[in-house]
């Protein structure tokens, strides 16, 4: 799998917005931890690449093995899932500033069983949509963001796994359960984890139905991609928070907003756990801002 700076389609690009916060002076985060390592696409050409024959881009490596195409042949369709994400950092005081951000955004998107529930873990979920990038916009260039962008594309079927933060020692956390029970308990160290579950439902295919689920995942010992039988436990949560499953349908062109509820003053709910955390002494929220793109392309049999 493959990261880097990705295209939108619509106007709710994140990279529209990270061009616009560039330019009003914002900061960007570099080498932001977002899950699994990914490889940033270059900027250029390589040096050594050598043009085609007819044009400026690189010739495939392999073109001398390849065959033409038989028009003949039958062809299969298959469905690519791109992700386009960015990460807000917002100051939190002395004026909060993502509590701007969810006038824009439809809360009520998400499962009505769950939202209240979320609400209590001081977590909000929301989809934000073309026409109300704009006036978000507008608030983070006014409210010193910091940022940092992805992009990842997956066949459909494999989950999206964004890491958010860590727990580098035992953190005591209260998880409100959906008929309002309070439960205590203390996570282990490890890492942070929002996994992004998808399908795209027939028949027209023209839409993504998300499952949005709170994880804690071990500390990684190894890279992701050098798995074995002894290490494989790194890849399977060590915690979910099964109480917070969200599921909701995103079009491309919108965006689903995750972030802190205005509750999480409470540090141990799980909210502020995964989305509020204080840098060089100032108190920050952390906001995630996704986008979904749908690309089909046919391959011969």
């Amino acid at each position: 799998m493959q990261r880097g700076n990705g295209v939108l389609r619509r106007s709710a690009s994140v990279l529209a917005l990270a061009a616009a916060l560039s330019l009003a002076g914002c900061e960007q985060m570099r080498d932001w931890p977002w899950g699994w390592p990914f490889v940033q696409r270059p900027s250029a050409a390589p040096s050594s690449a050598k043009p085609a024959s007819g044009g400026d881009a690189p010739q495939h490596p392999f073109a001398e093995f390849t065959q033409p195409p038989d028009p003949s042949e039958p062809t299969t369709e298959i469905l690519l899932v791109q992700f386009d994400l960015l990460r807000v950092e917002l100051p939190s005081a002395p004026l909060r500033h993502s509590l701007n951000l969810w006038n824009h955004v439809d809360e009520m998107r998400v499962d009505p069983a769950v939202a209240p529930v979320l609400a209590q873990n001081g977590v909000r979920m929301g989809v934000a949509s073309a026409e109300a990038w704009e006036p978000m916009q507008a608030i983070l260039k006014s409210s010193q963001a910091t940022t940092a962008i992805a992009t990842q594309t997956l066949q459909a079927g494999l989950p999206l796994l964004l890491q958010v933060g860590e727990f580098t020692e035992p953190a005591p956390v209260f998880v409100y359960g959906p008929s309002g029970e309070l439960v205590g308990k203390t996570l282990q160290p490890g890492r942070k984890m929002i996994r992004l579950d998808y399908e795209v439902p027939p028949p027209k295919r023209d839409r993504v139905r998300l499952l949005i689920e709170l994880d804690v995942f071990p500390p990684e010992s190894t890279s992701a991609w050098v798995l074995s039988p002894a290490q494989s436990g790194s890849l399977t949560p060590s915690h979910q928070f099964r109480e917070l499953l969200a599921s909701l349908v995103l079009v491309p062109g919108e965006m689903l907003v995750i972030g802190p509820h205005e509750n999480t003053t409470n540090e141990f709910l799980t909210g502020s756990r995964y989305f509020t955390h204080s840098a060089a002494g100032q108190p920050m929220d952390t906001l995630l801002l996704i986008t979904v793109n749908l690309q089909r392309q046919k391959l011969r049999k």
